[in-house]
This record gives structure tokens, C-alpha cells and sequence, in this order.
């Protein structure tokens, strides 16, 4: 999903596309309910192109004017999103992991969850909370884009004191610079981990050569008693010119690639040879890269399908060989990926060698791909127990089992409004829940995140030397003043 930059604003049910267009195609098809959308002069936003549509005849948009406002007009594929944006204030976009659909109920809140006078959680200035313990549903309005809150009594009300309200869900994650249109009056953020989605957009951890991912985190549509995380994309493509190899094993950029030289143990390029003394080394069989213990071969060679997947291995004579991966010479533009054993105990990579034989072998260490698909079917992991471990691909993600009892979303800053302001910040994650939402003070967030997600300095909270942890269904009220966010407490 691209987000939307600050002079956009989503509205409507989202839509997608029926079929790919190609770069000058000036009539597209969409997936969805079109109905309230309107019938003619509007814009779109597909990927990182606005495209003005001259008329639309129920799911039809027609007479296209593309690449609009210097944006470039090019292909794109089935399924992907089709976003109705306007002038106006932002409304955030939901983010990787999360849920922005027109009309739907994001989760069900509790507004007084232990049965006190004041309740917990206050939705904005606008909304009388219900009776104690009763419940209330948190939807997006398809007409307006606003987030809005259903009572118990069919009434609804405007979350934020009627100011436009943006809202995203994304579970485990950091928020930089996070961006409220002035005249807003509260932000709800919820970490908890949604349900899975068919050919949802979401982002993925562990990148690498300066980029830091965030991982977003789902549970199986049929219970959320389990949650996987999502590790790496699941294949990137090469570049269009053969890197320089680095040698050394330090991690170096190919395209979307990050490789890395394997240095534990030599590359032999003439690959198994019989009755040979092998130290330990790497050799290629049967388009497989094998680690030796070292010792001396057999008089034949060995039946290597007898090692089909990863870690499997083969005796010979006084070698035993490990499966490591498949390898393939490099080539431009050309698909490498990360594979998951057959049982889901483990992934592993791919391996690629020179055009020209340079004494290594280069395993793939991880892919530079922020935001990746899921598949249009939800993966085979309803039996999955808590702490199993397991891992999982789904069209271009790679999950893995990371069911925790607790969850946090950082905030690092929230960008400065044009003039003082106050602002309620909420954590609307589900009563109950162990989910806690952390405004981080200081200007380095942790280094397991890397320094790129520190906020703009004027975006900051500058609370002194601990962090604030706001707990589910509690709220914190921050005022901006003299270019500085200044928390004012929690309730």
C-alpha cells in the first residue's frame, strides 16, 4: 500500500483493480463497490500514480488522464489497490498491518471496562459513553472518511470532537513523525495484531545496508489465540548490472538482493571429486550448495536427492555433506528467495555464484522490499500452537509464529501543528489486552530499530529520561508549545 502524502486524504471504500492496466491504458476496471464513489471528474491514486477519471459507469472508469501532477504513468498489476484521494487535510493511511476498510468495524471496544465512574476510555468530546460495560463498535464512515463510533443505541458519533480523525492499526510497530491535520483533537492507535487478509499489502523486519523495517503482525482469520509476525519478504529480483563482489562476507546490494560471501569455510569450484581429501568446504551438487565436515570422499558419488531439504544430509565415506540451499549463477533481473522447510521448522536462503568464478559462493542475507503481498489464500496455519515457532510464506511474505503476551507500538513524534494544540493520543487497543503503546522521549530509539525512525526534533516528546507507556484502553493528553510536544498525564 503507498501512503498518501499530506495534501491527500482517503475517502471512500477502498477499491482494487479487476485486471492490470498498461502504462497508456485510459480505462480500468475495479473490484469492489464502487456505488458511492462519484460519476465523473475525481482522482485516483494506484501505487505512486494519480490519475484523473473522466467518468465512471459502476465499476468502470473511463477517459483516464494519466500521471497526474508529474507522477509517472506506468504498468500495474491485478489487485492492486485503487485509492479515491482529494485535497484536504491528511487522513493518515492505515499503514502495513492495518485495516482503513470503508464501513467496517475494526475491533469492538468496552468504554468502561471495570465498572468505574469515569470510564477508561473517552472517544472524543462528541460521544456520551454508553451505559457501564456495555460496548461500542469503531468504524470508518464510507461517505466521509471520518472515524466514527456506533453506541449501543444505533446512535453515532464523530471520534475526535468532530475534527477529521486519523486512525491507524498496526501491531508491534513504530510510528515516525506521525501526522495529525490540524483541528484534530485525538489520535486512536491500536498495536493489536489484526486478522489475516487476502492480497493485503503489509510491511516486513529485518532489512538491511541502512533500512529499517517495522514487521506487522496478524492472527489466522479463525481465531487470535495465535499471532505470526512477518520476517522477510519472500523473493526480490537481482540488478540489471552483475554487482562488485565483496569478499570479506560484509552484506552488499544487488537490486532488491542483499548478499553476503559464505567465509566459515572455503568454495571448492570443482565441485565433488572421488576418493579426494576434502577439508571442510562448500561445494555445488546437483544445483545445491553443500557444506562438508571434511575427510576423504567416496570411490562414487554420493545420491544427493537423498537430501532433498534443508540441513537434510548425505554420508560419504568419512564426509557428511549438509544441504544449505539452491544456487544458480547470477543473471540480471532474475528472482531469488527465501524457502521454508517442508516441515515449517526453519528458512533458509538461496545461494548465487559469479558470472566468473571469484572463490566464494554468496548465500542471500535479506531482501529490500518494505511492503510485500499476501497471497489470495490465507496459509494452512489454523493448527498452529502458541510458541511453536513455525514459518509460514504467503505470497510474497514469510511469517513467523511470535504469539507474545504483550505488544507495543512506539511513537517517536507526532508532526508539529502549525500553531500551539492539544491533543488526546489513545491507546484503542481491546480491553483486557497486554498491549502497550510507548511515546518515546529521547532522540535515539533503540538500536534494534536503527537511528532512521528518530523523528524530527521539533516532532518530539520532551518528557525527561523515561519513556511514557500508555496501557490498552487509557489515554494520554499532549500539548504542542515553544516547538515542543509536552505530555500533560495519563488516564
Amino acid at each position: 500500500m503507498t501512503p498518501l502524502s499530506p495534501d491527500e486524504v482517503r475517502v471512500g471504500p477502498p477499491l482494487a483493480l479487476a485486471a492490470a492496466i498498461t502504462f497508456d491504458q485510459t480505462t480500468l476496471d475495479v473490484l469492489g463497490d464502487a456505488s458511492s464513489w462519484p460519476d465523473s471528474d475525481f482522482q485516483i491514486k494506484i501505487e505512486d500514480e494519480l490519475i484523473l477519471v473522466g467518468t465512471r459507469s459502476d465499476n468502470t472508469f473511463s477517459d483516464l488522464t494519466r500521471g497526474h501532477e508529474g507522477t509517472d504513468d506506468t504498468h500495474h498489476g491485478k489487485n492492486v489497490e485503487v485509492a479515491y484521494v482529494k485535497s484536504g487535510v491528511e487522513l493518515a493511511d492505515a499503514g502495513p498491518g492495518g485495516s482503513f476498510d470503508g464501513g467496517t468495524v475494526h475491533h469492538t471496544i468496552t468504554i468502561d471496562p471495570d465498572g468505574s465512574d469515569e470510564p477508561a476510555l473517552k472517544i472524543g468530546e462528541s460521544t456520551e459513553p454508553p451505559d457501564d460495560g456495555a460496548s461500542a463498535q469503531l468504524f470508518t464512515d464510507p461517505g466521509d472518511g471520518k472515524l466514527k463510533v456506533k453506541l449501543p443505541d444505533n446512535s453515532v458519533a464523530e471520534v475526535g470532537g468532530g475534527g477529521s480523525m486519523p486512525y491507524q492499526a498496526f501491531a508491534n510497530g513504530i510510528f515516525k513523525d506521525y501526522a495529525i491535520p490540524d483541528g484534530a483533537s485525538a489520535a486512536l492507535l491500536d498495536p493489536t495484531a489484526q486478522a489475516w487478509l487476502s492480497d493485503h499489502e503489509y510491511s516486513v523486519g529485518e532489512l538491511q545496508l541502512g533500512l529499517t523495517g517495522v514487521p506487522s503482525y496478524v492472527h489466522p482469520s479463525s481465531s487470535d489465540a495465535v499471532k505470526f509476525k512477518s520476517i522477510k519478504p519472500q523473493h526480490g529480483l537481482t540488478g540489471t548490472d552483475e554487482p562488485e563482489w565483496v569478499l570479506d562476507g560484509s552484506p552488499f546490494g544487488d537490486g532488491e538482493l542483499v548478499w553476503g560471501a559464505y567465509t566459515a569455510a572455503p568454495f571448492i569450484a570443482a565441485g565433488w571429486q572421488a576418493d579426494h581429501l576434502f577439508e571442510q568446504c562448500v561445494i555445488v551438487a546437483d544445483g545445491i550448495v553443500f557444506i562438508g565436515s571434511g575427510g576423504t570422499s567416496g570411490s562414487e558419488e554420493p545420491d544427493w536427492s537423498t537430501a532433498p531439504d534443508y540441513n537434510d544430509t548425505v554420508v560419504d565415506n568419512e564426509i557428511t555433506w549438509q544441504h544449505q540451499g539452491p544456487v544458480s549463477v547470477w543473471s540480471a533481473e532474475t528472482e531469488f528467495r527465501f524457502n521454508i522447510k517442508q516441515d515449517n521448522s526453519d528458512y533458509y536462503s538461496d545461494w548465487v555464484l559469479p558470472t566468473v568464478d571469484n572463490g566464494n559462493a554468496f548465500s542471500l542475507i535479506s531482501i529490500n522490499r518494505r511492503y510485500v503481498s499476501a497471497g489470495e489464500t490465507e496459509p494452512e496455519w489454523d493448527d498452529v500452537a502458541p510458541g511453536d515457532g513455525t514459518y509460514w510464506t504467503d505470497g510474497e511474505v514469510c511469517w513467523e509464529e511470535a504469539t507474545s503476551d504483550s505488544e507495543v507500538l512506539v511513537l517517536t513524534g507526532i508532526e508539529a501543528p502549525s500553531s500551539a494544540a492539544l491533543l488526546t493520543v489513545v491507546n484503542a487497543a481491546p480491553p483486557g489486552s497486554s498491549v502497550t503503546l510507548m511515546l518515546e522521549d529521547q532522540a535515539e530509539v533503540d538500536s534494534d530499530y536503527g537511528a532512521d525512525v528518530e523523528s524530527d526534533e521539533g516532532n518530539r516528546f520532551n518528557a525527561g529520561d523515561e519513556n511514557i507507556e500508555v496501557d490498552a484502553c487509557k489515554q494520554i493528553s499532549v500539548a504542542y508549545a515553544n516547538g515542543q510536544w509536552q505530555p500533560l498525564g495519563t488516564t
